[in-house]
């Protein structure tokens, strides 16, 4: 299982117009999380961008 967290919210969106899309052979989910999920994601990431 794998996660990916786009920079940008537009991105996420149209990454997720395919909600199961076939990669590689197999089959994937596309969800993007609740705000608030969201959130402590970008600060997460900030985090790691200031190292």
């Amino acid at each position: 299982m794998e996660q990916v967290t786009f920079r940008d919210p537009e991105s996420a969106r149209r990454a997720c117009l395919e909600p199961n899309p076939v990669i590689d052979g197999r089959r994937a989910n596309c969800n993007i999380p609740p705000p608030l999920a969201s959130e402590n994601v970008r600060k997460r990431m900030k985090k790691k961008d200031k190292k």
